[in-house]
């Protein structure tokens, strides 16, 4: 690989992870392997552009939050509830993602004495 192509490689790098361009994850693995047994420099810049793209996408879906609603359902404390004022703030598992619960009154109490891992 040449100086040139290291650095064009470099580029659309940063350029896949600035555009956060979806693409499915087996279509951007498979070119990036298809690249790289090919020896096709240029084709594996593509590639790497379409996997950050990817992989930039997935990490930005994960950072939105779920729409504010009372849940009912089994949760799993990541950490121990907090007393904040007359409220309790606890980071909650449901299911595989993990949210900031806050509970008032009777569930404030009833959550006080619960550790992290509890359900």
């Amino acid at each position: 690989m040449s100086d040139l192509a290291t650095v064009l490689l470099a580029l659309s790098a940063a350029a896949g992870a600035w555009s956060a361009w979806p693409v499915p994850l087996p279509v951007a693995l498979a070119a990036v392997t298809v690249a790289l047994v090919a020896r096709w420099p240029m084709l594996l810049v593509v590639a790497v552009a379409l996997l950050t793209g990817t992989l930039a996408a997935r990490s930005w879906a994960g950072l939105h939050s779920p729409p504010e609603s009372t849940f009912q359902g089994t949760v799993t404390l990541v950490g121990d509830p907090a007393p904040v004022d007359n409220e309790t703030r606890v980071e909650v598992r449901i299911d595989a993602k993990r949210v900031e619960a806050w509970a008032h009154g009777r569930n404030a109490r009833l959550l006080a004495d619960r550790l992290a891992g509890e359900r």
